[in-house]
């Protein structure tokens, strides 16, 4: 062989060599990438099936918990539903006749001061000792979520001696509504 053809085979060998690792580079390279990107797609897989079971466990605890939340729901008065503030007025008015107590109720104010809305009440009434303690431990108890904020108990003195002992009562409640 002359030197010529070695020369030839020998630059021929090196470009060969040369294109092939540039292949051999370029196809490592490839499969990074799409190893990356699979692992990647398996991370999303993953993180969507616990996404997936957290909505299921969070669906199976709404169902369990549903009659709770009802509940809870009612113990607001919603104030952009007159039948439940006629509900609640009327509570009152059952509560007043079952403890023989006469109230007078002062029209209701939305107050929106704290975290959550609430109607305002001022109640004034009179009766005897048990039916004014019984009024209010069922206003106490009542279904409605509400805090009595202001109570003044007076004595009624009536001018004849033959009328029972009445007591005179002012009372400011707190009646929450459904927070929107």
């Amino acid at each position: 062989m002359t030197k010529n053809k070695k020369n030839v085979i020998l630059v021929l060998g090196v470009l060969g060599l040369i294109f092939s690792s540039c292949l051999i580079f370029q196809t490592i390279r490839e499969i990074k990438k799409a190893s990356s990107a699979l692992v990647s797609q398996r991370e999303k897989t993953i993180l969507l099936e616990k996404k997936i079971k957290a909505l299921e466990e969070i669906n199976k605890n709404y169902k369990n918990d549903k009659e709770k939340l009802k509940k809870i729901d009612g113990l607001f008065v919603k104030t952009d539903e007159p039948i439940s503030f006629i509900k609640f007025i009327n509570f009152l008015r059952q509560t007043e006749e079952s403890c023989q107590v006469s109230i007078n109720i002062s029209p209701p104010s939305l107050q929106k001061k704290d975290s959550v809305p609430y109607l305002a009440f001022q109640i004034s009434g009179e009766g005897r000792f048990i039916g004014v303690m019984r009024f209010l431990e069922k206003i106490e108890n009542s279904p409605y979520l509400i805090e009595i904020s202001r109570l003044s108990l007076r004595k009624v003195v009536s001018k004849e001696k033959t009328l029972p002992k009445k007591l005179g009562f002012n009372l400011s409640l707190k009646v929450y509504s459904f927070p929107k």
